[in-house]
């Protein structure tokens, strides 16, 4: 049991964009807020938004309006609490503060949103202070400027904010758990020749996991965004030894069916590998499933294009070694992509 985890909450943070880490990334950072979050963390490198599509909302991102409820459901029946924080870099957003509704939790209002900018974290009210202080957990959402292109300074200034947060918070100097990600990865720099199927730079997100009594170390498995609320509910559980705050009947008690079939993270994270992990994923015109070696991509046909085949296009390319999507291996291993679709088949059907 951990009553300092439970007691600093849960902070699940999520930018707007941010780029995978590299030389270059790493080459730019003139701060070292990144830096701290890299080597005291565990860092997956194959974390993946499922739903990628341009129109979709922060509900979608995590597994959709249903499985947000039931995740609401879940935290009020053993007794915690949740609260939604905007953060606002821009300085323009700093000038005339307003909550972006697109990136509302499913079943909050403005009005039941906090919103901080750079400037009012040092002027928090008590009320505020003490609400955020005693929340279990906090999703805090940073809203940044759309033109900006240094994503770099984007995460180190936001990370800031979050660190003289919490120093306000607790000013025993105690932090609270924090996972760190995005809703979306940023285009990388691919040469057209190379644009094939889904461009991995707009799917695949860097994903942070910092906890006071997990080492820091970097891991290979395939995790998703929908597996981020399963998986808060799951350390909830193991780090809290408060009984439910309700004695409802079994029958009455909050349904889980909705998290089915996600991997909970944080408690099988010192494993590190699942090769066996299947993803779904979707964006703008095309499907795909993802596992720790293999990438198949479904071409959808919108029925605009009166030649276009009746079987969907699909290719299938190795990973993670074929970053770019570049060698369509779908002749080669037809048996892999039939049994993926196989799989897929069996894990829907009820």
């Amino acid at each position: 049991m951990s009553p300092f985890a439970i007691r600093r909450g849960f902070w699940l943070v999520l930018f707007d964009c941010l780029q995978m880490p590299s030389i270059k990334l790493q080459e730019s950072m003139t701060t070292d807020f990144v830096d701290q979050l890299e080597v005291r963390s565990v860092f997956f490198e194959q974390f993946l938004i499922q739903d990628s599509r341009t129109d979709t909302d922060l509900g979608d991102a995590l597994g959709g309006r249903e499985c947000c409820e039931a995740f609401l459901r879940q935290l009020t029946h053993h007794g915690h609490t949740f609260r939604q924080l905007q953060i606002a870099t821009d300085s323009e957003a700093d000038i005339v503060p307003r909550v972006d509704e697109g990136r509302l939790f499913p079943g909050h209002s403005p009005l039941q949103t906090l919103l901080l900018t750079s400037n009012s974290i040092d002027t928090l009210s008590p009320e505020d202070r003490h609400k955020l202080r005693d929340t279990d957990v906090l999703l805090i959402t940073i809203a940044t400027p759309a033109h900006s292109a240094d994503t770099a300074a984007m995460a180190n200034h936001g990370l800031a904010l979050i660190q003289k947060l919490a120093e306000h918070l607790f000013n025993d100097g105690g932090k609270p758990t924090l996972f760190v990600t995005a809703l979306r990865g940023t285009p990388c720099p691919a040469p057209p020749s190379l644009e094939f199927g889904i461009d991995e730079g707009l799917v695949r997100v860097p994903a942070w996991y910092q906890n006071p009594e997990m080492g820091a170390g970097r891991v290979q498995t395939i995790c998703g965004s929908y597996d981020l609320l399963p998986s808060i509910l799951g350390w909830i559980k193991t780090v809290s030894a408060d009984p439910p705050a309700t004695s409802a009947p079994a029958a009455e008690q909050p349904s889980e069916v909705c998290f089915r079939g996600t991997l909970q993270l944080f408690t099988e994270l010192p494993g590190a590998e699942d090769s066996e992990r299947m993803l779904r994923l979707q964006g703008d015109g095309w499907t795909a499933l993802r596992t720790q070696q293999y990438l198949l991509v479904t071409h959808n046909n919108t029925g605009h294009d009166a030649y276009a085949p009746e079987e969907p296009r699909r290719q299938l390319y190795l990973k993670p070694d074929d970053y770019w999507n570049v060698n369509d291996v779908l002749v080669s291993y037809g048996e892999i992509a039939s049994l993926m679709l196989q799989t897929e088949a069996e894990s829907l059907s009820p």
